[in-house]
């Protein structure tokens, strides 16, 4: 039978009566409902669905995928894209509506949370709301590292925005961070920019236009048979010695390597 039009069943409170309950205060005008959402993306996308939303707002359709997937075990995903401010009033000061509103909710949802109300006879009373589970990752958009052509243009990235690049790409994890108690596998002095899933990740780059760092037998010899893992990925700006050296290296220490170029085998 085809889905109505009209849907006088979608009922419950506002949704900025929702929100202010998740946030504990009024930071998002009119978003939309949450039950409505949630009825919509039901009849149109299937339980494996990847919603994409660039007009997050306060980020209602996250929080009607997650309940939505809690309700049916559905395992639909969300992008949320939102720009800093939703209007002037808000650049002026200073809310960042995707930090502060769009990503805080879907953390406070995921988590649960709990606000106070008014009671019938008097009073106040707290109500608890059940976390609904699940992941999201926060992320902001930068400046690009290189352009259409793989080329860096006039300004070099710097080292540690290659490394988190690398490391992302190839792990789709976040970068672990640039001090050793945030990333034990870090030591720029050897290139190795961290480690995940058995894998050791290497960047030989240096940010400026007079000299470049290779995979030589030095890098070899003094850090990569010393790695205590059995691959190796090693991104350089060159190759400086044979393919045959490489293998053979491989051979004599156990070890599996697989070099990449910067910037040109930058995914």
């Amino acid at each position: 039978m085809p889905e109505s039009s009209f849907w006088a069943d979608v009922r419950g409170q506002s949704g900025a009566d929702e929100v202010d309950q998740i946030l504990g205060e009024r930071l998002f005008d009119f978003p939309k409902l949450t039950d409505f959402l949630i009825r919509l993306i039901d009849v149109t996308c299937e339980p494996d669905a990847l919603i994409l939303d660039c007009t997050a707002g306060s980020g209602t359709i996250g929080h009607a995928v997650l309940m939505l997937n809690r309700k049916d075990r559905g395992k639909r995903r969300f992008v949320l894209v939102q720009q800093k401010h939703d209007n002037k009033e808000h650049e002026k000061g200073g809310l960042n509506i995707c930090q502060k509103v769009t990503a805080q909710r879907i953390r406070k949802v995921i988590k649960g949370y709990s606000f106070n109300r008014p009671k019938r006879g008097g009073g106040i009373e707290k109500v608890k709301v059940d976390p609904l589970s699940g992941t999201f990752t926060y992320a902001r958009v930068g400046e690009p590292l290189f352009g259409e052509y793989k080329n860096f243009g006039e300004v070099l990235p710097s080292f540690e925005d290659i490394a988190k690049y690398i490391f992302y790409t190839e792990t789709s994890h976040e970068f672990p961070g640039t001090t050793k108690k945030q990333n034990p596998a870090w030591d720029k002095k050897s290139g190795r920019i961290g480690e995940h899933a058995g894998r050791s990740y290497y960047l030989l780059y240096l940010p400026n236009e007079r000299e470049d760092r290779g995979l030589n037998r030095k890098f070899l010899n003094d850090f990569a048979s010393q790695d205590p893992n059995r691959e190796l990925i090693v991104y350089c700006e060159r190759l400086a010695m044979h393919q045959d050296e490489l293998r053979q290296f491989e051979r004599e220490h156990g070890k599996k390597l697989r070099h990449m170029l910067v910037p040109f085998n930058l995914k």
